[in-house]
């Protein structure tokens, strides 16, 4: 065993399954604690395994103990892996990928999780012979990202708002070695006899080669694919024969732990590639688990659109919110839920629009027959989204409004029109590009006063959709000074400076080094603190976002930006006389007119978007799937 982390006691669970598996399996344990930097002792121990189990996080340990860790597994020694062990070692994010085919992508919103077998699985050895068959967590569900294609999904985990995503995976190499991960392994978990159970057999599969592992099952008795009827003026979007008009999609930045009200909905990164992960089979597709979603290469706007799905009957262990699980995300933002439940819960049953809206009828999903949703779009810049959708003829949303995506849509913005703010001065987003405070050398600096105990001086920020991934922001919290980066992290000040006296700020970045002067004085640093910066963002001074910190009560006389890192130098003479070393890109003072964030010509008129479609727990048929633009 490699134990080393600090947030699931670890340090108390794991020496307690060590004893476990010397008394109850005659098993010899050899328990060796990983610091959090520095050497192992007796790492040589290792070598002589037949099995490695780790639970670790973010350990830095030198490269020639790294490289025997790596030796045994590419020797072929099977391993076990829990928890945070997706980030096992710090500066090499790369390990568990190799190794268990896998990475960590983030957390989902701190509501627990709730666990469920895989159907096409649940003949394995490692959960076959269990009880229960779905259970909960009360951790948080942690995103693993596209697995490897040799992965075997076993559990599947969801949140209460996201999607299922793989929570325990086997691997098998050539070589014979197997692997295990699970992202279950809290203390409250390593107290349970179920949870004890799956490591037994866990443990008996990884040493017992002799312990076959069948294949998946397939599905019977699935009925034949409808034939396809083309309106007059529609364009198929899904041809039954390849996937020359779609892509892979996945998320690959993940949110805070935050709720899930109405101005704090997780929000994700677009990521694409050219090779969606799913398959074919008569005519339909059909989601792998483990590989997320798939999005049409083109945009659509103002349009009828249908598709055809099939839901497979599941065992009677499925819970209500894994059964018959998947989705369909129109403009790549505003999900419409499939799901084998009647209307039981508010927005999240089977025809929501998830987390928004229940339909207005309860009408069912079949199970084990095809069904039918014909949806029509419309969003006009600067107005709210209307919908409609009628599910196997049978309306489910008449003019719906939404003016808000739903959970894990793409976060990109549809508009800038409605981009009033209280902003004291906004830069137009066709110039923003010329105010980075990505990965460039850049400076800002502001002169203000305030009392109040909160307030952003600056932001580069979104105009219109929210806080979120990549955002910058300059601002006053409890009355200190702190500079955040979305999903980065924040840095902040030692003193306060809502006292109503005059104070300068200015912020630094050379690429490596980010730091902030409070007058006059070194105030933090922090080496590598950045993150790329996005096209639609806005320059903004004295506001960010309604969603996140307030507008800035009080005075703010300058704000400089110079698209370079100042010198220490110059910075302090700006800060002692406020007067700029040179060349700056923007010297602004509150007598200068506002001048509001302007809409690119492309986002003018009808806004587009991608069909997305979700993979979720159920193994849900899409077939028959056309367009026609309106």
């Amino acid at each position: 065993m490699l134990v080393g982390e600090r947030n699931y006691s670890s340090s108390q669970s794991m020496p307690s399954l060590a004893v476990h598996l010397e008394e109850e399996l005659g098993l010899k344990v050899t328990y060796l604690t990983i610091p959090k930097n520095g050497s192992i002792k007796n790492i040589d121990e290792i070598t002589s395994a037949d099995l490695l189990i780790f639970y670790l996080q973010e350990r830095n340990i030198p490269d020639t103990q790294f490289q025997k860790i790596c030796k045994m597994l590419d020797s072929g020694t099977s391993a076990i892996a829990f928890k945070t062990s997706s980030l096992a070692f710090s500066h090499r994010p790369q390990w568990f990928s190799k190794y268990f085919g896998g990475a960590f992508q983030g957390f989902a919103e701190r509501q627990g999780t709730s666990i469920c077998a895989l159907p096409e699985n649940d003949h394995h050895p490692i959960i076959a012979d269990l009880e229960i068959k779905s259970f909960k967590s009360s951790d948080s569900l942690i995103f693993p990202g596209p697995l490897a294609n040799d992965t075997n999904v076993l559990l599947m985990g969801k949140s209460r708002q996201s999607h299922a995503v793989p929570v325990a995976w086997t691997r098998e190499r050539a070589n014979g070695q197997r692997l295990f991960y699970t992202s279950l392994g809290n203390a409250e978990e390593f107290e349970s006899d179920h949870f004890i159970n799956i490591i037994d057999k866990t443990v008996h599969w990884c040493l017992d080669k002799t312990i076959k592992t069948p294949s998946p099952k397939e599905p019977t008795n699935v009925p034949d694919t409808p034939p396809l009827v083309l309106p007059v003026g529609a364009k198929v979007i899904f041809n039954g024969e390849n996937f020359d008009n779609w892509q892979h999609w996945d998320i690959r930045q993940s949110p805070r732990s935050i709720g899930s009200s109405e101005n704090h909905l997780p929000y994700f990164q677009q990521i694409k590639s050219k090779t969606p992960r799913w398959r074919i089979e008569n005519e339909a597709l059909i989601p792998v688990i483990g590989q997320e979603d798939i999005m049409t290469n083109n945009s659509y706007k103002n349009y009828h659109l249908h598709i055809e799905f099939y839901v497979p009957k599941e065992p009677d262990y499925v819970p209500s919110d894994f059964r018959g699980a998947g989705g369909i995300f129109i403009s790549g933002r505003y999900e419409i839920q499939i799901l084998a439940k009647s209307q039981t819960k508010r927005n999240t049953s089977g025809g929501s629009i998830f987390g928004i809206r229940a339909p207005d009828k309860n009408d069912t999903i079949k199970v084990g027959e095809w069904n039918s949703l014909d949806i029509h779009y419309r969003h006009k810049n600067s107005e709210p989204l209307n919908l409609n959708v009628r599910l196997n003829g049978k309306s489910l949303h008449h003019d719906v409004k939404i003016a808000r995506h739903t959970p894990y849509g793409i976060i990109s913005p549809l508009s800038t029109v409605n981009a009033k703010d209280s902003s004291m001065y906004t830069v137009a987003i066709s110039d923003s590009l010329k105010y980075n405070m990505g990965l460039k050398n850049f400076t800002v600096a502001a002169r203000f006063k305030t009392k109040s105990k909160s307030g952003t001086l600056m932001a580069r920020t979104s105009p219109l959709s929210g806080w979120e991934p990549d955002g910058k922001a300059l601002f006053i919290q409890n009355g200190q000074l702190d500079y955040d980066i979305g999903w980065k992290g924040v840095i902040r000040s030692e003193r306060k400076v809502n006292d109503n006296q005059w104070h300068y700020a200015v912020l630094t970045n050379d690429g490596d080094m980010c730091i902030m002067y409070l007058d006059g004085k070194v105030n933090f640093m922090k080496r590598k603190f950045h993150s790329p910066d996005r096209d639609n963002h806005v320059f903004k001074i004295g506001y960010d976002l309604k969603n996140f910190f307030k507008p800035f009560n009080g005075e703010i006389s300058d704000v400089f930006y110079f698209d370079r890192a100042l010198t220490e130098k110059e910075t302090v003479m700006l800060m002692q006389t406020n007067k700029s070393p040179g060349k700056e890109i923007l010297h602004w003072q509150p007598s200068q007119e506002v001048k509001p964030a302007t809409s690119s010509p492309q986002e003018q008129g009808l806004l587009s978007g991608p069909i997305r479609l979700q993979g979720d727990f159920s193994k849900i048929r899409y077939a028959n799937m056309w367009i026609k633009e309106l």
